[in-house]
């Protein structure tokens, strides 16, 4: 929402809070999906 509300209202500090919670929120899902993809490979295979 602060992305798009920055984008409408040309507020450039909405615009780069919504950036950084966007970088943030992709940061923290690929570090989840990383810790998924060691438990879930078989030791054999790592």
């Amino acid at each position: 929402m602060l992305l798009l509300n920055g984008i409408g209202g040309s507020d450039i500090r909405m615009l780069i809070a919504g950036a950084l919670m966007i970088c943030l929120l992709a940061i923290v899902l690929d570090w989840l999906l990383h810790r998924l993809q060691v438990v879930l490979t078989p030791k054999g295979i790592r």
